[in-house]
């Protein structure tokens, strides 16, 4: 696996076939054709999933559950009309508005469930039960292993990829950017057989 920290530079790496497969956010692959940074053509996309996200999901190449993105949220003490006000004024706007333009975007919707992406982050141990971020030192930290498996000693994950034979690409030079690899930070735990023993205890009464 291939982090490189750059949205559009996966895209540009699949095309490249630096990559195999790339996973970016709704909406790239759309915005750098229009943009005319690439050809969408070039890109094939694996499943449509956008009619199961939400129906009339304005992004066709989306292939997973959408995540919410940021929302617009008050404090407690806001005038709840001020509040209601806002959220009116945003609802208001479309593609044609001046505001969505500056900004290239389309609308404001209600947001999306944040439970679901609340509970995979928790259970990944990326946020505390009260949803405080628990931010990895680095990616190394980062990697939780699936049941059954353990992680690799450090050492070991990070010379796992040139160790493979699949060394980690690299940037041009001049650019602030690095590439990170992982190549199977886990390892299966053996099953193990379980010896079953009658445990007598004897008492003084």
């Amino acid at each position: 696996v291939i982090f490189a920290k750059n949205q559009k530079q996966i895209v540009h790496d699949v095309i490249a076939g630096v990559a195999s497969i790339g996973m970016v956010r709704t909406d790239m692959i759309e915005g750098m054709a229009a943009a005319g940074e690439i050809d969408r053509s070039e890109v094939r996309f694996l499943e449509d999933n956008s009619q199961v996200i939400q129906p009339g999901f304005p992004f066709p190449f989306s292939t997973t559950t959408a995540a919410p993105e940021w929302p617009m949220g008050s404090l407690p003490w806001l005038d709840p009309m001020i509040g209601k006000a806002i959220v009116e004024a945003l609802f208001a706007i479309n593609q044609t508005h001046y505001a969505a333009l500056a900004a290239k975007y389309s609308t404001w919707n209600a947001p999306l469930s944040y439970f679901g992406l609340h509970m995979m982050q928790e259970r990944l141990g990326w946020i505390d039960s009260q949803g405080k971020c628990m931010r990895s030192s680095d990616l190394y930290d980062a990697v939780v292993c699936p049941s059954g498996f353990v992680k690799k000693n450090q050492g070991t994950v990070e010379a796992g990829c040139q160790d493979a034979g699949l060394p980690c690409p690299e940037y041009p030079p001049g650019s602030s950017l690095k590439y990170e690899c992982l190549c199977r930070p886990c390892l299966k735990v053996p099953e193990q057989e379980v010896n079953t023993r009658s445990v007598w205890r004897f008492s003084d009464q």
